[in-house]
């Protein structure tokens, strides 16, 4: 498992990098070259739950012109590397509000800003939760841009980990599941 792992991080020093780069015009408010991807990228792809279809692949959001979360990052990443930036792919574990007690993921990317020597987080779905994230304004506010951030005391957590290829398990979720009725059922809730 340590090869698929392209860089591993806590959010403490993360937090702490993020506002020393800020300070220093790095990424901040203001979009650097990699964030700047992000609303290309994002633009007038909807949620996937009531589409035709479920995306797996970059291609594959292109041509549906929608996708879940993680699809969506694979859209980013292969956008993300073909303008020459590294990126991998990120997970958070989050509680899910239409099944209690249960949890679900929610994949985005991490991209390494090399004028910052850091991992940036970013989320093809912009800063909000709100239906598809379409009305999100996407940019970087250190330390992270989620759409779902991580609430510690409902028991949900970041994955600590940019991995070099999306996970597994949610390829094979994607690429096997047969409607989006059973899709919102099954959501996976870990990578493992």
């Amino acid at each position: 498992m340590r090869d698929e792992i392209a860089h591993s991080f806590d959010l403490a020093s993360a937090s702490a990098s993020a506002g020393a780069g800020a300070s220093q015009g790095g990424v901040g408010r203001e979009p650097g070259r990699a964030a700047s991807f992000i609303p290309g990228a994002a633009a007038g792809f909807s949620a996937a739950f009531l589409a035709r279809g479920i995306a797996c692949r970059a291609s594959e959001v292109l041509a549906l012109g929608h996708g879940l979360c993680f699809a969506k990052s694979h859209l980013l990443a292969a956008l993300l590397r073909f303008a020459g930036h590294p990126t991998g792919f990120c997970y958070a574990r989050l509680s899910d509000d239409e099944r209690p007690g249960r949890f679900t993921l929610h994949g985005f990317v991490g991209c390494f800003e090399p004028t910052r020597a850091a991992w940036v987080l970013l989320d093809p779905r912009g800063n909000r939760g709100g239906a598809g994230g379409l009305e999100s304004v996407c940019r970087f506010d250190p330390p992270y841009s989620l759409a779902y951030a991580p609430d510690p005391a409902r028991g949900e957590s970041l994955l600590p980990f940019v991995y070099k290829r999306p996970a597994k398990r949610i390829v094979d979720f994607l690429e096997r599941v047969p409607d989006s009725a059973a899709m919102r059922r099954n959501l996976p809730d870990s990578i493992g």
